[in-house]
């Protein structure tokens, strides 16, 4: 089990943690809950949305609940996020 962490950018890596999930079970995960900031999002600001593993006490605390890495590269786990003022939302798809 993890947690799904938001970082803001620091020149182009990872920064400052600006948000969490809850603990999200182990396997895939259908329509998670939103994840709150600290901050409020700019048009072109790049965000990471980063899986930190759960040290067994099922809250989010950093420093303690460390990056998942990948088995290949070794590198955490993670997606890169632009934010556009320009987005719209996506419409349903049906299975």
């Amino acid at each position: 089990p993890g947690f799904w962490v938001i970082h803001e950018d620091n020149s182009g890596s990872p920064g400052k943690i600006i948000g969490s999930s809850g603990l999200m079970p182990v396997g895939e995960t259908q329509n998670p809950s939103p994840i709150l900031l600290s901050q409020t999002t700019k048009d072109g600001q790049t965000l990471y949305a980063m899986i930190h593993l759960d040290n067994d006490d099922g809250v989010f605390t950093e420093g303690e609940d460390k990056p998942a890495l990948d088995s290949v590269g070794n590198e955490p786990v993670m997606t890169i996020v632009s934010i556009s003022s320009d987005a719209t939302e996506p419409r349903s798809v049906s299975p």
